[in-house]
């Protein structure tokens, strides 16, 4: 288990001898700051728009205005982030692999391929103060910092276990350190595999949260480019159009965009600071890595750096690829637990296009340094002011109000949004691309979503279900975090332990006992916590999901939000338990007719409402209807009729669904441009009238015919105007 980190506010008994000495081979605690006034009241947060306080309503005695406080907090701090960032360097034994290059805001619009810096980070000073001063909110406030990534499988992970990702990565750094200065830190990996962002993206906050760092990492799916070759669109379209769509989900987050976004021939970092100057490019590259000559050499490297980069002698790459990813499926347990399914010797997954832990630490570890130069030069700033008698700080250096509002206030075009809406999703009336009152549908209005993919920080359509039980849900094999550490992760003896130096103590590599242990075959018994969960009593007398015709599909057991914190997926009958990864395709399955799905939206302004489905090859017919619950009165409906040919391929256009509204319009000769063979589930309109009225709805879902197979797995509904 993890030697606790201490707690900032009770260490008045430590020993404050800051001399080393590990001849006990105990780690030294070196982060010595606590507080020794028991309580200190809380400013009036709530009183004020996102919590930024002026400095007169701070009280008196509050620790935001207590110069000694401050003092030896901002001193402690600034120590605490120079030791982890010298830990990063030492770690990997090449200081170069963490250098980061600030542009001022005009150089870095007109980023590109051919002006990239080869730095692993680029920004503008102006984005990096902005994120300096997000960051300085978190610690005077004490308010969570939250940091998402989105993308593809490669992002997600697979291949490794949850725990070697990236976002893993870079929490086991951010979280100790964070927690010392009262800060709380949640990363969040919301890829997903075979799919991109736009399905996230289009539910805003319902699918991806709220964040203060979102990274966009999905090139590899959302490949809209190659399409240029077909005369249909080319890299400008995406590199507005999605970011735009993206954008307009997250509004007041900090966007990073890792090496495929702004390396190659895409140059979608191009123009991004003609918006919100509020980004930076990641470009963390595998090939940074010290190259690996031979077995001999490899084995006096850096555990982290040894076979990632493998020079080309052909023995040489065999262990390489041998011990790319290192995962494992199942380790027997003291309490005998074990899964009914025989488990796996290593994930699937670790394919060529998919990185081993080692580049997944790398990118962490970029991402956590980044993070700690903006916190260190935000504590710099404070430190200053607090030496010139700013006490409490002035809002200017880290209310968040006027980066909102200049969000919300800079000049954007959401043509090439309603171009990247139009060419994904099935919506033939025209009115919703093109003119004023189209582009106002989509690219101009707050969105929210519900979904049964996972990962999702946001509810189910499941949970939203008002006409029939609540599906039933499978429990984890077991609950409470895994007591070992992947070999991955374990320090060797002697080496710089990063996250011992987060965490206060002297950073030095104890070693220990890593991954071992024997794969049991289990093919004996199941367990009674691996049973669904059974209704709520006040459900029962409600018809279930099956009786109306439809098939519950989860295909991950648990929380599965992406949180580095939460468990995904402990299923006893699965092949390989501790794999973590969470992203799953779940949905609401019909093979021939259906009853109705009630499913509760709650407040609608703007009267639009589309849905996500998935379907086998065939004819499907779907009926959507809109009821108003006041009057429970249906007030829109559209009768959804398309083919999918099995026997065209899944990029063609005549693959695409093919739609006609209630009035009979023959859409059938529509050529529908879906950009992007991987987005292979139809996104379909139900309603679309820009003259209802706001208020609480109902979304009433059934299939009237179908030869094959459909799933519902998205619902889409506009909230009101953008902030």
């Amino acid at each position: 288990m993890p030697k606790p980190t201490p707690s900032p506010v009770s260490q008045q008994n430590v020993d404050t001898n800051t001399d080393t000495d590990n001849s006990n081979d105990e780690p030294k605690l070196l982060f010595k700051f606590y507080d020794s006034t028991p309580s200190r009241p809380t400013p009036p947060f709530s009183s004020f728009p996102n919590s930024d306080v002026p400095p007169s309503s701070f009280p008196s005695n509050s620790w935001q205005s207590d110069v000694v406080y401050l003092n030896h907090f901002i001193q402690e701090s600034l120590q605490l982030i120079d030791r982890t960032l010298k830990g990063l360097g030492q770690e990997y034994n090449n200081t170069n692999l963490f250098k980061l290059t600030k542009l001022p805001p005009q150089t870095y619009s007109k980023l590109s391929h051919s002006n990239l810096p080869s730095t692993p980070l680029t920004t503008s000073t102006t984005s990096f103060t902005t994120l300096s001063t997000r960051l300085l909110h978190s610690l005077l406030t004490r308010s969570p910092l939250k940091i998402t990534l989105t993308g593809h499988s490669s992002a997600a992970g697979h291949g490794n276990t949850f725990s070697q990702q990236s976002q893993s990565q870079a929490c086991s750094i951010l979280k100790p350190l964070f927690k010392l200065l009262n800060v709380d830190v949640e990363c969040y990996n919301l890829s997903m595999g075979s799919f991109g962002t736009i399905q996230g993206s289009m539910a805003g906050e319902g699918v991806y949260g709220v964040s203060d760092i979102v990274l966009w990492d999905s090139m590899m799916t959302e490949d809209y480019p190659l399409l240029k070759e077909k005369g249909r669109v080319g890299p400008e379209f995406f590199k507005q159009g999605l970011v735009e769509l993206f954008w307009t989900g997250f509004g007041r987050s900090h966007l990073g965009l890792f090496q495929e976004g702004c390396h190659g021939r895409w140059n979608l970092c191009e123009g991004l600071g003609e918006g919100p100057n509020d980004s930076t490019v990641f470009n963390a590259r595998l090939e940074d890595l010290e190259v690996t000559k031979s077995i001999e050499e490899g084995m006096k490297m850096p555990k982290v750096v040894r076979f990632a980069n493998c020079d080309d002698d052909i023995n040489l790459k065999e262990e390489c690829k041998r011990v790319k990813c290192e995962g494992v499926c199942w380790l027997d347990r003291d309490d005998g637990i074990f899964p009914a399914m025989k488990q796996r010797e290593e994930p699937r997954g670790c394919v060529s296009w998919h990185p081993g832990w080692r580049y997944h630490k790398y990118r962490g570890r970029v991402l956590a340094y980044y993070v700690l130069m903006a916190l260190r030069n935000g504590l710099e700033i404070w430190q200053t002011q607090t030496n010139q008698g700013d006490i409490p700080l002035d809002g200017k250096h880290w209310h968040l109000t006027p980066i909102y509002e200049s969000f919300k206030s800079a000049p954007r075009s959401t043509s090439l949004c309603e171009r990247t809406v139009w060419s994904v999703f099935d919506y033939p009336d025209e009115s919703l691309y093109k003119g004023s009152r189209g582009s106002q549908r989509i690219c101009k209005m707050r969105r929210h979503g519900i979904t049964e993919y996972t990962p999702t920080r946001g509810e189910s359509i499941g949970d939203r279900l008002v006409n029939v039980q609540k599906p039933k849900r499978k429990k984890e094999l077991y609950e409470g975090p895994d007591e070992f550490v992947m070999d991955s992760n374990i320090v060797e003896v002697g080496d710089v332990d990063v996250v011992s130096l987060a965490s206060g103590y002297d950073g030095i590599g104890r070693g220990g006992s890593g991954v071992g242990g024997k794969i049991r075959s289990s093919e004996s018994r199941r367990l009674e916590q691996s049973t669904p969960e059974p209704p709520p009593e006040s459900e029962s007398n409600l018809p279930t999901v099956e009786s109306l015709g439809w098939t519950y599909l989860r295909e991950r057991v648990g929380p599965c939000d992406g949180s580095t914190s939460s468990t995904c997926n402990r299923d006893t009958d699965y092949e390989c338990v501790l794999y973590g990864i969470h992203d799953g395709q779940g949905g609401f399955i019909a093979t021939g007719p259906t009853e109705p799905l009630e499913i509760d939206l709650g407040e609608v302004v703007g009267g639009f409402l589309s849905i996500g489905g998935g379907s086998l090859p065939g004819d499907h017919i779907l009926l959507g209807e809109i009821v108003e619950k006041s009057s429970n009165s249906v007030v829109g409906s559209r009768k959804i009729k398309y083919h999918h040919d099995a026997d065209k391929n899944l990029d063609s256009s005549n693959d695409l669904p093919l739609s006609e509204d209630n009035d009979d319009r023959n859409l059938r000769g529509r050529e529908l441009q879906r950009p992007n063979p991987n987005l292979r589930y139809p996104q379909l309109k139900v309603w679309n009238d820009p003259d209802a009225k706001d208020g609480e709805y109902i979304f009433r879902f059934s299939v009237l015919e179908t030869t094959s197979e459909f799933r519902l797995n998205h619902v889409y509904w506009t909230k009101g105007e953008k902030e």
